[in-house]
């Protein structure tokens, strides 16, 4: 009788214990996938920058992947022989979206002649990168957990610092219209 009694037990310990790994589990899933922002709602925040030239207007599309949609809006801008393509994605949830930044986020860690370096932008957190051998530099900022804004700077030297840049870009409004 005892032996069924700890065979129940165990049992039990098991399914509770199962029931906590798949309640951790769902913990970590990315959010649900939302309805993206309109490019024509994102476009605005790409205005221009003081001290670049742009090369153009705004431009984006919409993307569709079997994970959901997201957004995609981006501008190039010049100022010498330096090029600036800023690009910004509402992600709306969809993992997809987010791959770029998460891999250089994990490169945070790494030790090697490029490593990437957290920082905090407008209050937001973000990565960036300088590639001496490229002369390219990354700076990716991510808005609520939802916007992703990405730098990308060619012709860079150790002295360019894209944070200056990204906070000419109304990151609170970008928050406001993430929500919450």
């Amino acid at each position: 009788m005892g032996k069924r009694l700890l065979l129940a037990f165990v049992g039990a310990l098991i399914l509770f214990g199962l029931f906590l790994e798949d309640s951790a589990v769902s913990q970590d899933k990315p959010k649900a996938a939302v309805q993206p922002v309109a490019v024509e709602k994102l476009i605005p925040f790409l205005k221009d920058l003081q001290g670049w030239k742009a090369e153009g207007p705004a431009e984006g599309q919409t993307m569709r992947s079997g994970q959901g949609s997201y957004t995609l809006v981006f501008r190039s801008y010049e100022q010498g022989d330096k090029g600036l393509e800023v690009t910004l994605i509402d992600g709306a949830g969809v993992p997809q979206a987010y791959e770029d930044y998460e891999d250089l986020k994990a490169e945070v860690e790494a030790k090697g002649p490029n490593p990437a370096k957290s920082v905090t932008v407008g209050g937001f957190p973000g990565v960036e990168l300088f590639e001496k051998e490229s002369e390219t530099a990354t700076l990716m900022v991510l808005v609520k957990e939802r916007f992703l804004l990405i730098l990308d700077l060619d012709g860079a030297t150790p002295k360019d610092d894209l944070k200056p840049l990204a906070n000419q870009l109304d990151l609170k409004g970008l928050a406001a219209l993430a929500g919450k």
